[in-house]
């Protein structure tokens, strides 16, 4: 009797034993971020013997992304550990997150966890940024904030929020910010500077619009706290610190990456990032996505086939004197 209890107690500690140590365990930095940041998250799973164990990890999710887009489709595999950043998309509200977590003994766990998206503080920017022509070649207009009629750029011109530039054939114009970063307005372009806000402490709010037409961008390492994004359609080039390219072609975004990282904001519900050496296809063009899957079916990643020196020599070119120019650019404010 005595030896058959003492054999029970051992059967429901070793059960005990295997429901302590067989786990999985998802750690959130935070259980907030903000819109447009990014959250670490560590994902580790134990075995039945409490020790490090391998696995393929799964995630779904309402809104946002990740850094590691792959577990949102064939999934990831760790020893043990892995870690993955949230990308938060650019509207606040409560994400939900389940990961699903396969070892190689075909064991599965599964956790749920909740992220608060919180709204940007923009007030900070009280001050109007002033973007400066660095260079410019052809036929180039602008059309200042709250006017109807176009003007031809010279080298004084002053970019501020809420200005347009347009590019006609041949043309380009380079626009320089006060931390350094450019952005270079190329051929039969119109941009829409939608934003461009400083604030006291020298943080930067720079928000493009591409209208049509294309931009090639050097992005200097910004202060914690600035942004610097790029528009095509309704795809949004999220960036801190890169060199990068952004299209709208006939309404069919792309986004090209030389170095960094970009992430590209899907209306405002998803994310995915560019990486470098990549170009990002949007083929869906203004329309929106309704769930992620739907994403990964119209987005397609290609390798980058430009080379990088043509972006570094777009600065070298000696600026012209516009030339006459041959056709009046629309004078409605599109967008």
């Amino acid at each position: 009797m005595r030896r058959s209890f003492k054999l029970l107690i051992l059967t429901i500690l070793t059960v005990f034993a295997i429901s302590v140590f067989a786990e999985l365990k998802v750690t959130l930095q935070s259980d907030t971020v903000v819109i447009g940041g990014k959250l670490p998250i560590t994902v580790e799973v134990t075995g039945k013997d409490g020790k490090a164990a391998q696995f393929t990890l799964k995630a779904k999710l309402n809104f946002g992304g990740f850094d590691k887009p792959e577990v949102l489709t064939k999934g990831l595999t760790g020893n043990g550990k892995l870690v993955l950043n949230y990308l938060a998309p650019k509207k606040a509200g409560e994400v939900k997150i389940t990961f699903t977590a396969e070892t190689t003994d075909k064991s599965i766990f599964t956790q749920e966890v909740s992220i608060k998206v919180t709204e940007k503080d923009e007030s900070e920017f009280s001050e109007q940024l002033k973007a400066q022509i660095d260079s410019f070649r052809g036929s180039v207009a602008i059309k200042k904030f709250n006017k109807k009629t176009w003007e031809s750029i010279t080298k004084n011109t002053v970019i501020q929020e809420g200005d347009e530039v347009l590019t006609l054939e041949k043309s380009y114009v380079v626009i320089k910010f006060p931390d350094g970063s450019m952005t270079k307005i190329t051929e039969n372009t119109q941009v829409l500077f939608e934003k461009l806000r400083v604030s006291k402490e020298g943080k930067i709010l720079v928000s493009i619009v591409i209208q049509k037409g294309g931009t090639y961008n050097i992005v200097q390492k910004m202060m914690a706290g600035s942004s610097f994004e790029v528009k095509a359609g309704s795809v949004t080039a999220g960036v801190r610190g890169t060199e990068f390219g952004v299209e709208n072609i006939d309404d069919k975004p792309v986004i090209k990456v030389w170095s960094g990282e970009v992430f590209a904001f899907f209306g405002n519900d998803f994310v995915l990032p560019v990486t470098a050496g990549q170009t990002l296809i949007y083929q869906l063009g203004t329309e929106l996505v309704q769930d992620i899957s739907q994403l990964f079916d119209s987005t397609t990643l290609e390798p980058l086939k430009e080379l990088m020196p043509e972006v570094e020599k777009m600065f070298e070119e000696t600026p012209e004197k516009p030339e006459k120019q041959e056709e009046k650019p629309s004078t409605t404010r599109e967008g």
